[in-house]
């Protein structure tokens, strides 16, 4: 046989699969008499997830920002326990401090300032933190909020934007802004129920259930408790759960359709954690998972909030928004603050911090080429907050056994601070989308906003013998601050 035979067998043996290939497609595929662009889909769930963070709905994948969305479906399929869980689903995003649960950074964007001593009850440690933290459109303060809320019960979706936000959430919403949104009442009666039992003791037991309570009125309730002897062990006082905690949270809402035009929803939740501060394992015993501290100590966390949202839909593109959040996060800590098995320092405290606010909006989006919404806010925000910090007196210099223990540290013996701080702020903001076609679009946007804040705080340290390192550092001011500002977005 030629060559040129050759060649043309092998591409009649080609031709052959070729056909076969293209038969079978043809007869797997469905009729498709006419071709319309399919929206846009999750690779997981092949559903278009809806998102709310922006103040008017859309699908995430036409939102000119960074978000990342994780649905109720995401949350079981993963069997998530912890938003921290989520996180991980997200680029650019890291969790970081000495609690279980403690600050975001979005693009290296969040941290607060890390004080010389104090720890867990200090508020300079993210006091005015760059990301934005609503639970069902409450705002709550982030730092103790991302704790107090950790376990996902009964979410319907968490959303992060990231990035800043400013023309929609105001200045301190530089990194970003967390949205937590629980599930609403369904058109039918539903119960259900989820329990988890793991490694170290861990228990897990969550429940929730609701529907149609008359025409157009809807009730959700919701609980869990959770449990854990943690996986530390202290090899001082030789107890295995020093790392123990336990969660305890409930939430009710209710969904009233009052109309066509007029939708009203009432949202109450709390949530108490309780557990141990000791968490600092020595790095020559990390294997081992073994703490030393001689006094370990607890953390307690509790969180309450409450958020009513009315929508009035003038028409099918045009609707009034208006919300109302209250929400209130404290956290009492008492622990060894030098972390080792001396008895040389111990540190107790609390904060509380009460956030409240109304916001009204008019949103106008249909299928034309311009979308636009605007409003007006105001807040009021409060922190009370107090620590006691006291050093030992004995000595730990061998070579000057008279030396206390807090002057050979060049530290005051007791350390004692409080402070209140409120701040109150009102804006008014805009933002629009004009859609040149199905692949650009053009947003612009601004926020005019006023705060007016005050400070009051006091600072004492005392020493029982003249520490000539120490200068007294006690003191009190009062002082008061106001700005306007203007955050535009393009």
């Amino acid at each position: 046989m030629s060559l040129s035979s050759r060649s043309v067998a092998a591409q009649r043996l080609l031709l052959v699969p070729t056909l076969m290939t293209l038969v079978a497609v043809a007869m797997s595929a469905e009729p498709t008499p006419k071709v319309t662009p399919a929206p846009a889909v999750t690779p997981a769930s092949n559903e278009v997830i809806t998102v709310t963070a922006t103040k008017q709905s859309a699908d995430e994948h036409r939102l000119p920002a960074s978000v990342t969305a994780v649905t109720e479906e995401k949350i079981k399929e993963r069997s998530a326990h912890s938003l921290a869980e989520l996180w991980q689903l997200s680029p650019n995003l890291t969790q970081f401090t000495d609690k279980p649960n403690g600050q975001l950074s979005v693009r290296g964007i969040g941290s607060g300032e890390l004080p010389r001593f104090g720890g867990e009850e200090n508020p300079t440690r993210g006091r005015h933190p760059a990301v934005v933290l609503y639970v069902d459109g409450a705002p709550v303060d982030a730092e103790r909020g991302l704790a107090a809320f950790d376990d996902p019960l009964d979410v319907q979706q968490v959303e992060l934007l990231r990035g800043p936000q400013g023309t929609l959430y105001g200045r301190n919403a530089l990194g970003g802004v967390v949205s937590v949104l629980s599930r609403d009442p369904g058109a039918q009666a539903e119960l259900e129920g989820r329990m988890f039992y793991g490694t170290d003791n861990e228990l897990r037991v969550s429940g929730a259930g609701g529907g149609p309570l008359a025409n157009g009125l809807g009730l959700r309730l919701a609980g869990g408790y959770s449990r854990s002897d943690g996986s530390l062990k202290n090899v001082t006082t030789g107890d295995d759960k020093t790392a123990s905690w336990d969660r305890l949270q409930a939430r009710g809402k209710i969904l009233y359709q009052a109309s066509e035009e007029l939708d009203l929803r009432l949202t109450v939740g709390g949530t108490r954690y309780e557990g141990s501060t000791d968490m600092w394992v020595p790095f020559a015993r990390r294997e081992q998972r073994e703490t030393v501290t001689n006094a370990p100590s607890d953390d307690t966390i509790t969180g309450i909030t409450t958020a009513l949202q009315a929508d009035w839909h003038w028409d099918k593109a045009t609707t009034l928004t208006t919300v109302v959040g209250v929400s209130q996060a404290k956290e009492e800590v008492a622990y060894d603050s030098d972390r080792s098995a001396l008895d040389l320092g111990r540190t107790d405290g609390s904060n509380t911090a009460t956030n409240g606010s109304i916001e009204v909006r008019l949103a106008h989006q249909d299928n034309g080429p311009l979308q636009w919404l605007t409003g007006i806010y105001a807040a009021r925000d409060k922190l009370d907050y107090q620590t006691s910090t006291h050093f030992s007196d004995i000595s730990t210099n061998l070579a000057f056994p008279i030396d206390k223990y807090f002057a050979y540290i060049q530290q005051a013996e007791n350390y004692h601070k409080e402070s209140e701080t409120v701040a109150t702020s009102a804006s008014l903001f805009g933002e629009g989308t004009y859609n040149f076609n199905s692949h650009w679009a053009l947003t612009l946007g601004v926020r005019l906003g006023y705060e007016a804040s005050k400070l009051d705080w006091q600072q004492q340290q005392q020493s029982s013998s003249v520490n000539v390192f120490v200068p007294d550092g006690s003191f009190a001011y009062s002082g008061d601050r106001s700005e306007i500002h203007a955050l535009p977005k393009a």
